[in-house]
């Protein structure tokens, strides 16, 4: 039984007139153990920490830079919400 799942919304800059593609990446964790690998995003975004498990969230623009950009510690039952820059 998968006890996690994540999804991903990605904007086209061009599609959307945007200045830049936008990636938002949703990671849910139901399982007792920790998990998630991060998706890979366009050489010079970042991936950013917009709000985690039990409610904790950044100020728009001042989302801090995740400290691995290809892994993400979540742990048991919790979710997590990156936004890339």
């Amino acid at each position: 039984m998968q006890l996690t799942f994540a999804f991903l919304y990605a904007e086209d800059h061009i599609k959307y007139g945007t200045k830049t593609d936008a990636f938002i990446y949703v990671a849910v964790n139901a399982h007792w153990e920790e998990h998630f690998e991060l998706p890979i995003v366009p050489k010079g975004m970042k991936w950013h920490l917009a709000a985690e498990a039990y409610g904790k969230a950044y100020t728009a623009g001042r989302e801090p830079v995740a400290k691995d950009q290809h892994r993400i510690t979540l742990g048991s039952r919790s979710t997590a919400i990156l936004i890339t820059r």
